[in-house]
């Protein structure tokens, strides 16, 4: 069954966040393997980031083989420390086009 990944992200602006994706290429690059849906928003001091994946092996390999990469290059080399949360989903549902 699916994972959530949760992370909260102290002090990173939505800036910080734009440019992480543009060093992933994620417009132009492949989805990662096990990759579902991704959602971050801006909170009080910081940034929400909200992911499904298949598993949680999925996301750390996302995480070791790209992400880690990309935040190292934003950051120059002073990447903060991530910990991601994980949610096992009991339940899902989407919402579905009328016809």
């Amino acid at each position: 069954m699916a994972v959530a990944m949760v992370m909260e992200a102290p002090g990173m602006t939505t800036e910080f966040y734009d440019s992480v994706l543009e060093h992933l290429e994620w417009s132009e690059q492949d989805l990662p393997d096990g990759f579902v849906s991704h959602y971050a928003g801006p909170t009080e001091d910081g940034l929400l980031v909200f992911e499904i994946w298949e598993s949680q092996e999925d996301f750390e390999r996302f995480f070791e083989t790209r992400l880690g990469a990309a935040l190292t290059a934003v950051t120059g080399g002073q990447a903060p420390a991530i910990e991601p949360r994980f949610i096992h989903i009991h339940n899902q549902d989407h919402a579905r086009s009328r016809v």
